[in-house]
């Protein structure tokens, strides 16, 4: 008889492969019922950028990795508790990911398609005076706090 080690996570593992499997069966049919399993929590749209945020006493500052996707395809808007960011990263003109040509790829990692990120804001902001520019393939998005919202220093008088 074999000692067989237990491994408490293995089930984890055993979840992630069915997971893995029905990402394959949606992919291989289009299946739209299972977008939730590549989209849950997160984006809406078939890829999402990754997203870092932080603040200071100002303003909430927002980086989007973006690269390859032209900034004439993103679309930004915002309101008082909410930003959204869509976009679109499309594949080069004159190629289709050789598919059609023969090719069999080793590896595909690029996501090509349709974005949608919309992200809720703690405290409201000043959706007047948001700036985005884009540097490098990094969206930066600058999102003002509403004035009375900021601390206000109060001196303390000697008397």
């Amino acid at each position: 008889m074999d000692l067989v080690r237990y491994d408490p996570f293995e089930i984890m593992d055993r979840i992630a492969d069915t997971f893995d499997s029905l990402r394959d069966i949606d992919r291989w049919f289009d299946f739209p019922e299972f977008r939730f399993l590549d989209t849950f929590g997160l984006y809406e749209g078939e890829w999402s950028p990754a997203l870092d945020m932080y603040e200071d006493d100002d303003a909430y500052f927002v980086k989007v990795d973006v690269p390859g996707v032209d900034p004439k395809d993103i679309e930004i808007s915002a309101t008082s508790d909410v930003l959204t960011i869509k976009g679109v990263r499309r594949i080069e003109e004159g190629k289709d990911k050789g598919k059609k040509k023969g090719k069999k790829y080793e590896r595909e990692e690029i996501f090509y398609g349709e974005f949608h990120r919309t992200v809720p804001l703690p405290v409201p902001i000043d959706p007047d005076h948001v700036d985005a520019k884009i540097k490098d393939g990094v969206l930066y998005i600058t999102l003002p706090k509403k004035e009375e919202l900021k601390p206000k220093k109060i001196n303390v008088k000697v008397s």
